[in-house]
C-alpha cells in the first residue's frame, strides 16, 4: 500500500520482523461513532486556517483591516461549511439508497442459493461484501468529482490536532448513533464539547469520541514488549549509549519482535486517524513507560487507509471488506516467510 520512501513502509523500522500483530479498524470500533460525517466540517476548518494563513502573511497592517476580514472570514467560513454540509448529506443519500438496494439483491440471491445443495457459502460471503463495497466506491467517485472535502488533505496530523477535541466515553457510557454523529460536535449542552471559558468548541474544533478503555488497552499492547526490561534499565543504556540523552529513549534489539499495533480503515483521511486515535496511544505509552519519547514513535503504528488529498480527491488504496482481507492475509504471509527463514537459520547453526 505504500511506497519503499514511506515510513509506513513494510520494509522499514523493523515493521516485516515483527511476529504478533493487532490490527483494529477506526470508525466505529475505536471511535464511538464514525467519524464520516464530521470530513465536510473538517476540511471547512482547515480551508479557513489557510485563509487566515494568507491573511497573517499578506498583511501589513493589523488594526481595522484585521477586525474587517474577521467579519468577512466568519461569514466566508459559515456559508462554505453550510454548502459542504449540504453537498456531503446529498452523497450520504445516494450511498444509502444504492447501499439498500444492494442488500435487497443479495437477499433475494440468498434465497435462490439457499435452494441450491452446490452453493459455495464462502463464494457467496465474497460475493456479498463485493456487492455491499459497490455503493460505498461508486459514491467516493462522486465525492472526488464534487470536491465537497479539498482543502482537507493540506494538513497532517500535528495540524489536525488543533481542530480536533477528543472525548472518551464514561464507563456505561451509551454509543452515539450515526443519526446524531455529524451534529453532536454542535450540541451546546454537552459540557465536553466546551472550552476552558464555557464557550461551544462548535464554531472551532470537532468533537471525535473514543471507546470507553481504547486508548488505554492499545497503549498496554504495546508497552507489553518492554515488560522484560524496567523502565530504569531503559534509562541506564540510555544514558550509556546517548551520554546522557534521556528524550530519546529506545527499546532493546527484541522489542521489535513484541506487540504490534496497525489500523486498519476505509476512512479517507489518515491524519484524523494519526491525531485522535495513533498519537493519543502513542502518549499514553510513554506515559504508562515513564519516559518523554521514543524513537520509534514515528513509524510505530502504521495505518494503512483511503487518502484524500488537498484537491479533496480520494485515492481508493483500502476500498472494502475484502482489500482488508487481502492486507491481513499479506501481513500473514509476510510473518510466516520471516518465521520459517528464521528457523532454516537455526537450523543451519551449528
Amino acid at each position: 500500500l505504500f511506497a519503499s520512501t514511506s515510513k509506513y513502509h513494510p520494509s522499514r523500522n523493523g515493521l516485516s520482523q515483527r511476529k504478533r500483530w493487532l490490527v483494529v479498524d477506526f470508525d466505529g470500533t475505536c471511535t464511538a461513532h464514525d467519524t464520516t460525517p464530521l470530513l465536510p466540517k473538517l476540511a471547512s476548518l482547515v480551508a479557513r486556517q489557510k485563509r487566515r494563513t494568507l491573511l497573517s502573511t499578506s498583511s501589513s497592517d493589523i488594526d481595522e483591516k484585521e477586525l474587517e476580514a474577521d467579519d468577512d472570514d466568519s461569514i466566508i467560513h459559515e456559508q462554505d461549511l453550510q454548502n459542504r454540509l449540504l453537498q456531503f448529506q446529498e452523497l450520504e443519500k445516494e450511498y444509502f439508497k444504492l447501499y439498500q438496494m444492494a442488500k435487497e439483491e443479495i437477499e433475494l440471491l440468498s434465497s435462490s442459493a439457499n435452494n441450491n445443495e452446490n452453493n459455495n457459502n464462502e463464494k457467496s460471503f465474497h460475493d456479498a461484501l463485493n456487492a455491499l463495497d459497490k455503493p460505498s466506491n461508486f459514491v467516493t467517485q462522486l465525492v472526488s468529482e464534487s470536491r465537497v472535502l479539498r482543502d482537507l488533505g493540506y494538513f497532517d496530523a500535528r495540524q489536525m490536532e488543533d481542530i480536533l477535541h477528543l472525548v472518551t466515553e464514561s464507563k456505561g457510557e451509551s454509543t452515539t448513533t450515526e443519526s446524531n454523529a455529524a451534529t453532536e460536535d454542535d450540541d451546546d449542552d454537552d459540557d465536553d464539547d466546551r472550552d476552558d471559558d464555557g464557550k461551544s468548541l462548535s464554531d472551532k474544533k470537532v468533537v471525535v469520541r473514543l471507546r470507553h478503555g481504547c486508548e488505554t488497552t492499545l497503549a498496554r499492547i504495546l508497552s507489553d514488549e518492554y515488560a522484560t526490561t524496567t523502565t530504569n534499565e531503559y534509562r541506564k543504556e540510555q544514558e550509556e549509549e546517548d551520554d546522557n540523552d534521556t528524550n530519546s529513549l529506545r527499546p532493546n534489539s527484541s522489542s521489535c519482535l513484541g506487540w504490534s499495533l496497525a489500523v486498519l480503515s476505509i476512512n479517507w483521511c489518515p491524519a484524523l486517524i494519526d491525531a485522535s486515535l495513533v498519537r493519543p496511544v502513542l502518549k499514553r505509552k510513554r506515559d504508562i513507560l515513564g519516559v518523554t519519547s521514543s524513537a520509534r514513535d514515528d513509524a510505530e503504528i502504521p495505518i494503512w487507509s483511503n487518502r484524500v488529498d488537498a484537491d479533496g480527491v480520494v485515492s481508493l488504496h483500502v476500498p472494502g471488506a475484502l482489500a482488508k482481507r487481502d492486507k491481513i492475509t499479506e501481513l500473514r504471509g509476510r510473518i510466516l516467510r520471516t518465521t520459517t527463514s528464521e528457523d532454516d537459520r537455526s537450523d543451519d547453526d551449528p
